[in-house]
């Protein structure tokens, strides 16, 4: 099963890029109701101004609080090597057989060993989740992203024409 068709477990990262870009609809419209925060990144996003409290009231983003024993265990492994959000993020993925969505370099190192291939995005394939979904033409994912970088965001593995390669709305 592809990343696209599972559920999401937000990183900060992201949600901060779309947010400060005032683009946070067009991540709850991608990711169509399949992502997830956990309490942890739900505090980074509240220390950095975001508020989620909408989106998650309204069923756009939905809450995960990390409880069950083998979680609570895997990710106090991983919070040993990255932030309680990053962490979160992983550890949902993995509760959640889902992908996490996160543009830091070492949490997508990481999170790629622990989850394996394919099982972390970022914004760059959020974007085109955005196209294949009707939601932005590749010329306009290409405009958000530059929007995104030069706003100061961080975006991995970001190379032109990438949004040429997402499959039609009509396709999917």
């Amino acid at each position: 099963m592809s990343c696209e068709q599972r559920r999401f477990a937000l990183d900060a990262s992201v949600v901060i890029t779309f947010s400060k870009n005032g683009q946070f609809d067009l991540l709850e419209q991608a990711l169509a109701t399949r992502a997830y925060v956990t309490d942890e990144v739900y505090r980074e996003c509240q220390s950095a101004r975001i508020n989620l409290d909408a989106g998650i009231a309204l069923g756009r983003i939905l809450s995960f609080t990390i409880t069950a024993p083998d979680d609570l265990a895997f990710f106090a492994r991983v919070h040993r090597q990255m932030d309680a959000g990053e962490a979160s993020a992983v550890a949902a993925a993995r509760a959640l057989s889902g992908c996490v969505v996160s543009d830091d370099g070492e949490a997508i190192a990481i999170a790629g060993a622990l989850l394996g291939p394919g099982n972390v995005v970022g914004t760059r394939e959020v974007l085109c989740f955005a196209v294949e979904h009707g939601h932005l033409t590749a010329a306009q994912a290409e405009v958000h992203l530059a929007a995104f970088i030069t706003g100061g965001a961080y975006v991995p593995n970001v190379d032109t024409g990438f949004f040429e390669e997402c499959p039609d709305p009509e396709v999917v």
